[in-house]
């Protein structure tokens, strides 16, 4: 049987392993945080460290530019913005539809979260190529790397053309199915 030991932490008595010195993973956790990321060999101190100060992020977003109000985006955004309605417009004239389409409230919705992600991404860009920090440049460029892959995400979302019309066999199908539902609720009347 194993001897019981004093926890190195906490001071708690516990049995375990022969080369264990703490009482749970918590205390070894804690020890370790005293330590600041030392390593095992180094000895345990009660005292807690200095807090450190926090720094702002690298990648926090700044206020806009000045001159630039609401609904104001990047040339960048405009540019896909105005590839989209383009789309839009030519499949419009393709259809041979007497009114254009229009975009829905949840493709303006969409629209704008795309905007919106493009602008952060080109400011991001910005401070990447102004940064001579390597750790903050590893920081934006792997933010700005997330802004482009929830860009294409939400582009993929984004429809200009009208769904496909349903097959005659679904139309046939549907058609079969509405009357089995109304025959059976008509006799429950």
């Amino acid at each position: 049987m194993a001897a019981k030991k004093s926890c190195l932490k906490c001071g708690n008595g516990f049995i375990g392993r022969a080369d264990a010195s703490y009482c749970s993973p918590a205390c070894r956790q804690r020890a370790r945080r005293g330590r600041g990321g030392a390593k095992r060999d180094t000895p345990v101190t009660d005292t807690a460290p200095a807090p450190r100060a926090r720094r702002r992020s690298a990648t926090t977003t700044a206020a806009p530019s000045a001159g630039a109000g609401p609904g104001v985006h990047s040339e960048e955004a405009q540019a896909v913005l105005a590839g989209l309605d383009a789309e839009l417009a030519s499949n419009s004239r393709r259809l041979g539809l007497a009114r254009p389409l229009k975009w829905s409230t949840a493709e303006e919705a969409l629209r704008a979260m795309i905007a919106d992600q493009i602008d952060r991404k080109v400011e991001l860009q910005r401070r990447w190529h102004a940064s001579t920090d390597d750790h903050a440049r590893v920081k934006l460029s792997a933010e700005i790397r997330l802004l482009e892959g929830s860009a294409a995400r939400l582009l993929a979302q984004v429809k200009t053309d009208l769904p496909a019309p349903a097959s005659l066999t679904s139309v046939k199908a549907r058609r079969a199915s509405n009357a089995r539902w109304k025959g059976v609720h008509a006799s429950d009347r």
